[in-house]
């Protein structure tokens, strides 16, 4: 991954703070791999989110510190995860090629991909079962029963369960879930973690740190965005220290 300057950095986080989540993975991932620009949009989610935890680790560390709230008492949850552990929790080598699959249920096959960014942001204006079923028919590539097509309507809901569980267990890491149990009341429960939701908020914050800072230094010495942002994080911290005395 390639190190960004603090301009492209800003650049990042003014194009996506109206994105969807999607949209801001892409963004993300197309800066930092450039080299993968062209892939990363049809890729299995699961490797959009190894790749953004890759990039958290180089952004800002290998743990991640994790605030929740205990369904069950409302206590708040302090815990950490190692990055290293999640993308173990993947049960296959992550691919960057998305194949059709074959998937049995009862009488039941259905030709199927997982899903990547490209049908998330086809639906993004969706939600609900209206979401929920276009999302179906992108990743069905054909079904049939006892021999003979049918159409998707037609399928079993048991089938459809069935091939949610599948896909789940070919691309875990597209769906991350958290074990957490409160110290408070003792219950146990899954947090889901969105993982580009929790770095876009720590790229957010480093954004308007480096904001503050062009903020400080224009008003004590005069100069440009452009001018701060050409110098170095170290040399940048060095003048707001002087600031200080």
């Amino acid at each position: 991954m390639r190190l960004l300057s603090a301009a492209e950095l800003l650049d990042i986080w003014d194009a996506g703070r109206t994105a969807s989540p999607c949209r801001c993975s892409l963004l993300l991932l197309s800066a930092f791999l450039p080299e993968e620009r062209e892939i990363l949009a049809n890729m299995p989610l699961g490797g959009l989110n190894a790749r953004l935890l890759q990039l958290r680790t180089q952004l800002f560390g290998p743990t991640l510190n994790c605030l929740a709230s205990c369904p069950a008492c409302n206590a708040p949850i302090e815990t950490a995860f190692g990055i290293e552990g999640l993308l173990n929790h993947a049960t296959e080598p992550i691919s960057e090629e998305n194949f059709i699959h074959s998937f049995t249920h009862d009488d039941c096959t259905i030709d199927f991909r997982l899903p990547t960014a490209v049908d998330l942001l086809a639906i993004v204006d969706k939600s609900g079962i209206k979401a929920e079923r276009e999302l179906v028919e992108r990743l069905i590539d054909k079904s049939v029963r006892n021999g003979e097509s049918i159409p998707l309507h037609d399928l079993p809901e048991e089938a459809l369960e069935a091939l949610e569980r599948q896909i789940t267990e070919m691309d875990p890491l597209a769906h991350i879930e958290l074990n957490l149990t409160c110290p408070d009341c003792g219950s146990d429960w899954l947090e889901v973690l969105h993982v580009i939701d929790f770095l876009w908020l720590e790229i957010g914050n480093l954004a308007k740190r480096i904001l503050f800072e062009i903020a400080r230094l224009a008003s004590a010495f005069g100069w440009s965005e452009r001018e701060i942002l050409a110098l170095t994080p170290e040399r940048r911290r060095s003048y707001l220290e002087l600031l200080e005395l």
